[in-house]
């Protein structure tokens, strides 16, 4: 198996689902990159019989001195993430139902009118949603697929903000 991406697991395990299965234990190759926390179990070996996915990894040498398209940068929560002197108390963009349905709600939590850009990116990276927002706008996202999406504010003098958001 090939999986050909550059994968950014921020929260959470990489795991096998069923490490049973398959058997005899197959090579699952990532061609791109990987980063995340920890790894789980994905093969069970028994003697000579071995079940599930051997990981290999083949780094793609584009990435030496280049990240990948639309690489978001990620808030874990702290509040202070550009912050040096630790005055942020609260995010600046907050989300209307997370997780959300047919429609993505946002409000600007700061008292500063400015406009700011707004895209909604999945996990590979690609743009599927784009607006701007003064105080508040309702993103139509009735047509994506459930699953996690990039939410990245952009402040004008191209400060970026990230949120995680989930579609159900």
């Amino acid at each position: 198996m090939l999986c050909s991406a550059s994968l950014l697991i921020i929260d959470g395990v990489f795991c096998a689902e069923n490490a049973w299965e398959p058997h005899p234990a197959v090579d699952f190759t990532i061609f791109g990159g990987i980063q995340l926390p920890e790894f789980w179990v994905t093969v069970w070996i028994s003697g000579p019989n071995t079940w599930g996915y051997f990981m290999e990894f083949d780094f793609d040498q584009r990435l030496f001195d280049v990240s990948p398209p639309f690489y978001p940068t990620y808030d874990t929560g702290t509040g202070i993430e550009d912050d040096s002197a630790g005055l942020n108390t609260e995010p600046l963009l907050r989300v209307q139902g997370n997780p959300f349905g047919n429609n993505l709600i946002l409000n600007i939590t700061s008292d500063v009118a400015v406009t700011c850009d707004v895209y909604l990116l999945d996990l590979s990276g690609r743009m599927v949603r784009e607006s701007s927002i003064r105080d508040r706008v309702t993103i139509q996202t009735v047509d994506l697929p459930c699953g996690t999406y990039i939410l990245l504010l952009e402040l004008p003098g191209g400060i970026l903000k990230s949120y995680k958001v989930v579609k159900l």
